[in-house]
């Protein structure tokens, strides 16, 4: 087997890892390290060499030699491949894995990892100091972290706003830094863009290995912001989607495990072993993607109008902001006429209707749509294409939804709306939020309601 060392070192503003001879770097403002408690120091980067570089074993034969004891977090990080690995069921139809295969994986690669015989670090740092207007939210101008903005500055929060920058998905950064700047001109807000330089190790094809746990990593790495800013809060913006279960191969899979409820609870006790009393959350997690998309156009059409998720990796950003030719264009069209939003308002201009972008929507593709990944989402986009349908939208793919669901949509379409104007059980808001934000989903929810009704 090939052996890898792995090694760690402290400089004055964040730390090195070397991976064999190849160093990265992780960088932090110098304030934001500075102010992160120095008893801490070698004990997070000890984890997040671990956390960023555990599935390098994954997909050969390789140990991995790591210089340093091994880290408190460890359990949790095994803990968390084990809940995760499974979605590679659904992921990966093609792969022939089985959720044997998967956890026999996790299991042989604990047998594939070397620390050295120094001891743990001992943690005696107290607790960090709460500013309680203060929160950490990871940020990425899609239409979640933006309504998790706009419910942040209409609770009085002052929410600190970090989009992690993947080296391996440039398209991506530079579009998002030019909307960047618009964006802090027109509300005086700024938005950190931290690199990820370890996410160079991350595979960018076959398995993927090194982008599970992702947005855990992203939560360890936010822990010098959250002990610089005294946060209150840290908030995903995980809706009700992700909690979704499907069954196959015998086992209940949730489609984004590490940002539904239960992994977000778990995701406290990270911080607890960092002394941080820091809530983490989700404070959309009563909702539905769909409900989301309406709040945010709806209540914050200032801010909904920076909306964002295409990657657009073309050269034509500068003249529209949504490429028009992938599944992430589609739906949120989709979506947008249902609820009676201009599509032009986030600058997404291809008609998505069209017969042409009929690949682009799995519902008008697939057999068996809850078979796969699409399930997701698979009451959402049949609300919605009836919705579209009762305004009166044309186009070859409206033509198409009828011939396929419309019958079978008019005999749930109460079902449906009761179901995306209904506040769902949740248990991540903060206790402090509970009230006013139940408020706010309970008056926006209502005129969804009575908006979607009158089309009947």
């Amino acid at each position: 087997m090939i052996s890898r060392k792995i090694s760690v070192a402290l400089i004055h503003n964040g730390f090195l890892v070397t991976v064999d001879s190849k160093i990265y770097k992780m960088i932090y403002p110098y304030r934001i390290w500075k102010n992160f408690s120095k008893e801490l120091h070698l004990e997070f980067t000890h984890s997040v060499a671990v956390f960023l570089t555990y599935h390098l074993c994954f997909s050969s034969k390789v140990i991995l030699d790591y210089q340093f004891p091994s880290p408190l977090l460890l359990p949790f990080i095994v803990h968390g491949f084990l809940d995760t690995l499974p979605e590679a069921l659904l992921e990966f139809p093609k792969a022939h894995f089985s959720k044997e295969s998967l956890w026999e994986l996790l299991y042989k690669s604990t047998f594939n990892l070397r620390f050295t015989s120094e001891k743990t670090t001992i943690l005696t740092h107290r607790s960090h100091p709460i500013n309680a207007r203060s929160a950490m939210l990871p940020f990425s101008f899609g239409k979640d972290s933006l309504l998790t903005y706009a419910l942040c500055t209409e609770l009085g929060l002052k929410p600190r706003l970090i989009f992690f920058q993947e080296p391996t998905s440039k398209s991506e950064t530079d579009n998002k830094l030019q909307l960047s700047q618009k964006f802090t001109k027109e509300f005086g807000v700024s938005i950190t863009f931290f690199p990820v330089d370890l996410g160079r190790l991350r595979q960018t094809s076959g398995y993927l290995w090194g982008w599970d746990l992702l947005c855990t990593q992203y939560t360890f790495l936010l822990l010098p912001f959250i002990f610089s800013e005294r946060a209150h809060y840290l908030f995903w913006s995980s809706e009700q989607n992700v909690n979704q279960k499907i069954h196959k191969h015998n086992i209940p899979i949730q489609i984004n495990y590490e940002l539904g409820n239960r992994w977000l609870l778990q995701l406290n006790n990270l911080l607890r072993l960092f002394h941080s009393n820091t809530e983490i959350g989700s404070i959309i997690e009563p909702i539905y993607e769909l409900n989301s998309l309406y709040i945010l156009h709806h209540r914050y059409p200032q801010i909904a109008k920076y909306q964002l998720t295409c990657d657009n990796e073309s050269k034509t950003f500068k003249k529209k902001r949504w490429c028009g030719h992938c599944t992430e264009c589609a739906r949120m069209y989709l979506y947008m006429k249902a609820l009676n939003v201009s599509p032009e308002s986030i600058d997404l201009k291809e008609n998505m209707f069209h017969a042409s972008k009929k690949k682009y929507f799995p519902i008008l593709n697939e057999i068996h749509p809850k078979s796969t990944l699409s399930y997701q989402y698979h009451q959402d986009r049949l609300l919605a294409f009836y919705l579209a349908y009762k305004r009166g939208i044309k186009g070859e793919l409206i033509n198409l939804f009828v011939k396929l669901y419309l019958p079978q949509v008019e005999k749930q379409k109460q079902h449906l709306v009761n179901e995306f104007s209904t506040i769902h059980p949740y248990s991540t808001i903060p206790a402090l939020l509970k009230k006013r934000l139940e408020t706010i989903f309970t008056q926006e929810l209502t005129a969804f309601r009575h908006e979607a009704m009158s089309l009947f």
